[in-house]
């Protein structure tokens, strides 16, 4: 990322005093890691100067971790992707085999059933959140015992993954129900999924100053979902609500979404829109 170069009379113009310079060519193709070196240039240059003469230089940093391990960049990563794999699976599977009803032409006979959409929305929505189970499953699995990635706290983990699979599973039976076209599920499922995980904090903690998408990023269940999960991975608090508030919120989603699609279905029923 960057090349320091120490001149040839660094030693003995430090002994005199004289003002020395130190060339640093930096890769900015990247202002993350830009960024990186232009601090770490100047915080390395400091204390080596108060490791040299510390008569001189009577201030030093003193760290304070806040958390009691460090996080590389994929291990924090590996969560947010999580996330959003259980979001893409759910609106996939759920809004696949709700759209098949309409297209195969069966959902005539849940229409004329003799029972409440809620019912067959709920009844859509395990179906689908027991085929979406396995390919979760599998993901925790890779991430777990492949990646090496493993949970603090196993209790919050389950407890999230479910009710994070009903929320998106939910809102994939919603989709279907709406679109009633396999096809289109597809590329409206993964259009929505890559601008929601960029706003939601994936890479860090979402700070954002623009109030617009601010206010986007926190009426939608991937910012919160990814808050508790990186909780139950890494024992991070990485809102200003909270852990407890941020579960509280997707137990929201989750009913919110469940409603809005029972909703859906019985309009559909009292319209008698099925051709």
């Amino acid at each position: 990322m960057a090349i320091v170069t120490v001149p040839p009379n660094f030693d003995a113009a430090l002994k005199r005093g004289d003002q020395i310079q130190l060339p640093v060519v930096v890769n900015n193709l990247n202002v993350d890691f830009t960024n990186d070196i232009r601090r770490a240039v100047p915080l390395a240059i400091t204390s080596f100067y108060a490791n040299t003469f510390p008569n001189q230089v009577v201030v030093t940093a003193h760290e304070v971790d806040a958390y009691s391990q460090d996080t590389g960049y994929v291990q924090y990563l590996i969560v947010s992707l999580m996330v959003v794999s259980i979001m893409l699976g759910g609106l996939l599977q759920g809004g696949s085999n709700a759209a098949r009803e309409y297209e195969k032409g069966t959902i005539k006979e849940l229409l004329l059933a003799p029972t409440s959409p809620w019912a067959i929305q709920a009844g859509k929505i395990l179906g689908a959140l027991a085929l979406n189970s396995f390919s979760v499953v599998l993901v925790i699995i890779v991430i777990v015992f492949l990646i090496g990635v493993w949970p603090v706290h196993w209790d919050e983990l389950f407890s999230y993954v479910l009710l994070l699979m009903i929320t998106f599973v939910a809102a994939g039976v919603l989709v279907g129900t709406l679109i009633r076209r396999r096809q289109p599920v597809i590329p409206f499922s993964v259009g929505l999924c890559i601008p929601v995980f960029f706003i939601s904090g994936a890479f860090g903690p979402a700070i954002w100053g623009d109030p617009i998408t601010s206010a986007v990023t926190q009426l939608q269940p991937v910012y919160y979902g990814i808050a508790v999960f990186q909780h139950a991975f890494h024992d991070f608090t990485t809102t200003p609500t909270g852990p407890e508030f941020d579960g509280f919120i997707l137990v929201a989603f989750t009913a919110v979404m469940v409603a809005v699609s029972a909703i859906a279905l019985g309009t559909t029923r009292r319209r008698g829109v099925v051709h």
